[in-house]
């Protein structure tokens, strides 16, 4: 099903442009209602589980449901694979744990408690599934915001923008 958005928000934030891009979030105003439980965490939900996004470490790990329409591979019959990357129609979905962000490496965003890491080990987001959400017993916890060049095995966990950190601008703007 395709729902028409009516209005585009972007966080007001100026000056921030490639891959430092800190505050990488937008709210959509559809045309018509979506009929899904799916909703942003409520204060409380935050209080609980913000630490354990911006600390990157807990005792239990936090389950994550993602789904997109990103890559699950390349055409390896041309000459320059990369260039072509193969997309699909289906919805998927996997289930991934919260994880240690890699260290900082030249080509890495910076990390901030804007932003934590989940996936890696073999599940992972990809190209294409940018702006889909983290999400746990219906509530989103995270926006996919990136990921690594080539991580086509998802060896590497994805970077996500951290909705409790942006809540009070949600609900502000949400109105």
């Amino acid at each position: 099903m395709i729902y028409e958005v009516e209005k585009h928000i972007p966080h007001p934030h100026p000056h921030e442009t490639g891959a430092d891009v800190y505050f990488d979030i937008m709210l959509l105003k559809l045309k018509k209602p979506i009929n899904r439980n799916i909703r942003e965490p409520t204060e409380e939900q935050c209080r609980r589980t913000n630490p354990l996004l911006t600390e990157r470490h807990n005792p239990e790990p936090l389950r994550f449901l993602v789904a997109g329409h990103g890559i699950y591979g390349y055409d390896f019959r041309k000459p320059d694979p990369v260039r072509y990357p193969l997309f699909t129609d289906k919805l998927q979905c996997v289930t991934i744990n919260l994880t240690r962000c890699p260290p900082n490496r030249k080509n890495n965003p910076k990390y901030s408690k804007n932003r934590f890491c989940a996936g890696g080990g073999g599940k992972a987001t990809r190209q294409g599934d940018s702006g889909g959400g983290l999400v746990i017993n219906e509530v989103v916890y995270g926006v996919v915001h990136r990921g690594w060049v080539n991580n086509i095995k998802g060896l590497y966990p994805g970077i996500y923008i951290n909705v409790c950190e942006f809540l009070h601008w949600i609900k502000k703007t949400a109105v």
